[in-house]
């Protein structure tokens, strides 16, 4: 039993994890790609939750700029829209639409860019989501290297870094795990842009509690459960104090709780748990959170 809640965990905690919002990153960084004829039409159906229109104009955004020489930004509006379909749970209907994509760029286009790397990206995210993890570990690794021969962002190498390397904890890829969160924690933060936006600084946060997080539960399937314990505390304080998100810290807090259970400091065990079950109450969340474990 004791086994299967440690998976019932960590299966939340990944699902949260690799839900860290790289496309606001991705959006803010290349920007210069928003058009004026399809952009707004793309953010708007996003925005009304309208996929199935959304798909639509992803597609003829794509289509247009193939047609215009402009590969990146027809890449770029495509990439944007069906990252937000992978997340809200359309995954399925979605990998298959960027499969098309992806033959498409392949035999017509120098696939070593940036944004084509996003594309694998989203795909082994959309893959992910879908609980496909054996599939999704080579595509994100594609990616990565595709990005490594770009001139990528840091702030964005660090997002696709840090999905990679959760999702090779949960395939108990230990080793390279590690590498892939180290990776992700230095180019997080290498990228210091002068005067940041409140947004970007709420998110560089998240970013950096969702790699504590991928530390602590490395560290969990290596018996280091106090160092464990060590990196819940950082992703605590960083959830609950800085980007303020009561989802993370419910997820924090019970992980939390079952460490304590590992080095059998029951009083603390129950002190985290009834911090979890507090917030659950207080904020509603039993529903919600019924609905994802359901979902896994």
């Amino acid at each position: 039993m004791k086994y299967i809640y440690t998976i019932f965990i960590l299966t939340g905690l990944l699902i949260y994890s690799i839900s860290a919002n790289s496309q606001a990153y991705y959006e803010s960084i290349y920007s210069d790609l928003q058009d004026d004829k399809y952009y707004q039409k793309i953010n708007e159906l996003i925005n009304n939750n309208n996929y199935d229109s959304l798909f639509i104009s992803a597609d003829n955004a794509f289509n247009y700029y193939i047609e215009q020489d402009e590969t990146d930004k027809a890449i770029y509006l495509f990439a944007i829209s069906v990252y937000i379909t992978a997340k809200n749970g359309l995954a399925q209907t979605t990998i298959p639409i960027i499969d098309n994509k992806i033959d498409f760029l392949q035999n017509n286009i120098d696939t070593i860019n940036v944004h084509y790397a996003t594309l694998l990206m989203i795909k082994a995210f959309g893959l992910t989501r879908m609980m496909e993890l054996y599939r999704a570990k080579p595509i994100f690794d594609n990616s990565i290297e595709i990005l490594l021969e770009t001139n990528t962002p840091e702030i964005h190498l660090s997002s696709v870094y840090q999905k990679a390397g959760f999702l090779n904890v949960y395939l108990y890829e230990n080793e390279t795990g590690y590498f892939y969160t180290e990776k992700a924690l230095e180019y997080l933060k290498k990228d210091n842009p002068e005067n940041p936006s409140d947004e970007y600084i709420k998110q560089k946060s998240f970013d950096e509690g969702y790699i504590y997080l991928t530390f602590a539960a490395l560290m969990k399937q290596t018996q280091q459960i106090e160092l464990a314990f060590e990196y819940y505390k950082k992703s605590l304080h960083i959830f609950t104090n800085v980007a303020e998100s009561k989802e993370n810290t419910i997820v924090v807090l019970n992980n939390m709780s079952n460490s304590c259970l590992d080095m059998h400091k029951y009083d603390q065990a129950l002190y985290y748990s009834n911090k979890a079950d507090s917030l659950i109450n207080h904020y509603n969340f039993t529903e919600k959170l019924i609905l994802t474990y359901n979902s896994i």
